[in-house]
């Protein structure tokens, strides 16, 4: 470690899992005032930081970069506006949220934008061994404005594959 790799940082404090865990990925290194020390020792007869009770670290900006996820893409904003629809289905317990949502999504005929949970209940009204789940539904054309009609059939449409596939019924 050379004087230009070391950064000062006062008091600061961490998580001795998280340093362990991010040293596991080998993109960076966090250094306690008592490692520093003992890194320094050769170059130092006493270190800053020991007396301070600061940390150090050096980072791999490469290995961090290789790791940074996908490059943002600009979408304009739409130019027409969107329908909501919400729909509560009732179906078995056993049934996962994600099942609901990959069914509601294949059963829309293009016009589904997102899906929302936004309730799960059991109780009243609710058969034993059921539950209803409901989710808000944005739907949107990227050419016209959407017609009442065309987004009661992209409903329409999920709710009979939902029905078919899932044996969840609307409430």
């Amino acid at each position: 470690m050379t004087d230009e790799m070391i950064a000062y940082a006062p008091k600061l404090k961490y998580d001795s899992s998280v340093v362990a865990a991010v040293e596991s990925t080998l993109t960076c290194s966090i250094w306690t005032s008592a490692r520093f020390a003992a890194a320094c020792s050769a170059a130092r007869a006493t270190s800053p930081l020991e007396a301070a009770g600061s940390s150090a670290a050096a980072l791999r900006f490469d290995a961090l970069y290789s790791v940074r996820g996908g490059i943002p893409v600009y979408r304009p904003l739409p130019k027409f506006p969107a329908v909501t629809r919400d729909i509560a289905v009732v179906c078995a317990e056993s049934v996962t949220v994600g099942a609901l949502e990959d069914c509601i999504r294949r059963g829309a005929k293009g016009l589904l934008k997102k899906v929302e949970l936004f309730d799960i209940y059991r109780g009243i009204g609710v058969t034993s061994g059921s539950k209803s789940v409901a989710f808000s539904l944005t739907l949107r054309a990227d050419d016209r404005s959407l017609t009442g009609e065309e987004a009661d059939e992209d409903v329409k449409s999920i709710l009979a594959l939902l029905e078919a596939e899932l044996g969840a019924k609307l409430r």
